[in-house]
């Protein structure tokens, strides 16, 4: 099956879980968001996010971490009953493509809120994150079943490879893996002042790079762990860039006397001489 490529402003998302860790997901997605053009009030317009009390809402007293993201019920016409604030109500309602899920309610990203979220896209991107595995929001093998295999699924969980109409199709694990390493590589590296959401962007872009061609006609949305090193190396290379860019560097890298400069291509040589190489020797 093919991938249509879709922008990710052309998305609506839905953070079913606005605990810290959700907010601070749908807080990297508006990054994004305006990173590819949109205002903020445009990028926001497009994030929901969802606690055990439905749509996170500007009349109700809420903790000031969820106030960016709160919707005013009066934009929200279906929602004329609290007993109308649910999940499946707000992805048939608001169109949602994209459900991440960061709630710990294992199961309740149910058959018809799945089917819901297809209808709205013809590749519904459906992340269910929390873990442990018992606490995931929707099993990968019934994603695939409900979606007819045209959702595109990562977990927060390793899940085993799903078969679906006489293939294996690999799920990839969202998880800190792909990403912290090259995080704190690039900004020691690089030296930078101050840590920004933009960087985080560039390790997801970094990340995304190693995908290949017939993975995205799979749906899958995460490289193999096998490229791990690799991975680590372009995401600490970009990011060092990025702050680089965003003029975050004051005295360059604290633990060696070679200077960058500011220069991306001497930065890239020291994380690539900086970095930490393992060694195993025969014990025998």
């Amino acid at each position: 099956m093919k991938i249509k490529k879709e922008k990710m402003t052309d998305q609506v998302y839905l953070v079913h879980g606005a605990g810290a860790g959700g907010i601070g997901i749908a807080e990297q997605i508006l990054t994004e968001l305006k990173e590819q053009g949109l205002d903020e009030s445009r990028a926001v317009a497009r994030i929901f996010t969802l606690d055990s009390r439905g749509v996170v809402t500007t009349d109700r007293s809420l903790e000031p971490y969820k106030l960016k993201f709160a919707k005013d019920p009066k934009t929200l016409s279906w929602l004329s009953d609290p007993k109308d604030n649910t999940l499946l109500n707000t992805v048939k309602n608001e169109g949602i493509t994209v459900l991440i899920g960061t709630s710990g309610q294992p199961g309740c990203f149910t058959k018809e809120v799945v089917e819901a979220v297809c209808k709205n896209t013809d590749r519904p991107v459906i992340l269910p994150l929390s873990n442990p595995t018992a606490k995931t929001e929707a099993l990968p093998k019934d994603i695939f079943a409900w979606t007819d295999g045209k959702a595109l699924v990562a977990t927060g969980s390793p899940f085993p490879p799903v078969h679906h109409k006489g293939r294996d199709y690999r799920i990839g694990q969202v998880n800190n893996a792909f990403v912290f390493p090259g995080v704190g590589l690039g900004i020691i590296a690089s030296g930078a002042t101050e840590v920004l959401p933009v960087f985080f962007s560039a390790a997801a872009h970094a990340v995304a790079a190693f995908i290949s061609e017939a993975d995205l006609k799979d749906g899958i949305l995460c490289p193999p762990l096998d490229q791990l090193k690799a991975v680590s190396l372009e995401v600490a290379k970009r990011v060092g860039a990025e702050v680089i860019k965003a003029g975050k560097v004051k005295k360059g890298c604290a633990f060696t006397k070679f200077k960058h400069n500011n220069d991306p291509e001497r930065l890239n040589l020291l994380i690539e001489k900086i970095r930490w190489e393992p060694r195993y020797y025969d014990l025998m």
